[in-house]
């Protein structure tokens, strides 16, 4: 502190918690705009234009360009971007597989992965699997429309040996829903249709007592005194 001992102009610096303001990256930016599909409304960071394609597909015409804009950010090393797809009032589309029951019901519902008239250019194939239990497994396929007149579906994604049932390690919601980047699924689980995977008898009744259901594949049994241990079919 500065001693003041006759009149005069005295200056005093005092030390400031103030500090300099540091260099922050410049280098990431942000896109917002209309793509094909994606997720709506969310932040997505992006580091390449092939991510783009993955996430958001291909180049739109009629004044969206989101993709170009994303396309040049990169050709112009660009390091990494976040994407805001944008889409106001988009649906998502949807189609529902019957069973090969006689009175056929809905077994899988498929939707898009995300909302757009893209999804209208996706299809689903349904078929019985190669395996030894062909019965109770099948294979899914999807695919989407060619952009090339005359030229068959592009084949995007196989599923091969699939399951009906909730037990087996390739359950058709857990392997699609976890693995698909263009369609989710659900197993309609009101069918009362014969459901693979399950029992494949009708209710069976010993001595005026029901012993399994159509579609139960759990049932207790004591053997010789033995106590009760759970047979899983």
């Amino acid at each position: 502190m500065a001693t003041l001992t006759a009149p005069g102009v005295y200056v005093e610096e005092i030390p400031s918690g103030v500090r300099p303001i540091q260099a922050a990256g410049t280098s990431t930016a942000a896109f917002f705009g209309e793509a094909e599909r994606g997720p709506i409304g969310e932040a997505v960071k992006i580091f390449s234009f092939t991510d783009f394609q993955v996430q958001y597909g291909e180049f739109l015409d009629g004044g969206r360009f989101l993709a170009h804009a994303v396309y040049q950010f990169f050709n112009n090393g660009g390091a990494a971007c976040y994407v805001v797809r944008v889409a106001p009032g988009a649906q998502t589309a949807s189609v529902t597989v019957l069973d090969r029951g006689t009175a056929a019901q809905d077994s899988l519902a498929f939707t898009a992965s995300s909302p757009g008239a893209w999804g209208n250019t996706i299809m689903v194939t349904v078929a019985a699997a190669a395996a030894s239990d062909s019965s109770n497994q099948f294979n899914l396929r999807v695919y989407q429309d060619n952009p090339k007149p005359d030229e068959p579906p592009l084949e995007l994604e196989t599923y091969a040996d699939l399951s009906m049932n909730p037990g087996d390690p390739n359950y058709v919601e857990s392997v699609v829903n976890s693995g698909s980047t263009y369609v989710r699924v659900s197993v309609n689980t009101a069918n009362s249709n014969q459901l693979n995977g399950f029992s494949e008898s009708a209710e069976i009744i010993v001595d005026g007592n029901p012993l399994l259901g159509a579609n139960q594949r759990q049932f207790r049994i004591n053997i010789n005194g033995d106590g009760y241990r759970t047979v899983d079919l």
